[in-house]
């Protein structure tokens, strides 16, 4: 996309139509667009940081693992019932646990294999974060680029009407 062009997009992000020059859009056409763009900013780094944040979970997660594998059985910990109410308990096994794998779902699995789920969500968030990450840079150069644009555009028609008078 040169830096004069907008693109229209459909869902997902796909191309529905050819580029369209900034150069043919009226003031009001690009304020609009300037608009839309901000807003899809906003909510790409709403979901970028929501998806870190999961990300931290999973990487706390398997850290939680690797100081359980060292453990010993029946050593006392406290488990959270809620987010601030905790009772004591004693593990029982070291060697399994009961890894959440998504909507509620919960399988037992060894520490190892409960490691590599884990690293694998990690993954997958790095990825996720990666490509959002692209498309938000691509959007705020079109921000910049509308705004240039939408500047221009009313300068030039203040100096047509105004006759150049402040």
């Amino acid at each position: 996309m040169s830096s004069g062009d907008a693109e229209q997009s459909g869902q997902g992000g796909e191309e529905t139509s050819e580029p369209i020059p900034l150069s043919s859009l009226s003031l009001n056409q690009l304020f609009q667009l300037k608009q839309s763009v901000e807003s899809e900013i906003q909510t790409l780094n709403q979901n970028i940081q929501a998806l870190k944040l999961a990300q931290n979970k999973f990487r706390n997660s398997a850290e939680a693992l690797v100081s359980m594998a060292s453990g010993q059985p029946d050593n006392e910990i406290l488990i959270p019932l809620s987010s601030s109410l905790y009772v004591k308990g004693q593990v029982a096994d070291v060697t399994e646990v009961m890894v959440d794998i998504g909507t509620g779902y919960h399988v037992k699995m060894s520490i190892e294999e409960g490691k590599k789920h884990l690293q694998g969500k990690v993954d997958f968030l790095k990825d996720q974060i990666g490509e959002l990450t692209k498309v938000l840079t691509d959007k705020r150069k079109l921000h910049d680029v509308a705004t240039v644009r939408l500047q221009s555009l009313a300068y030039q028609q203040k100096m047509a009407g105004g006759g150049g008078q402040g």
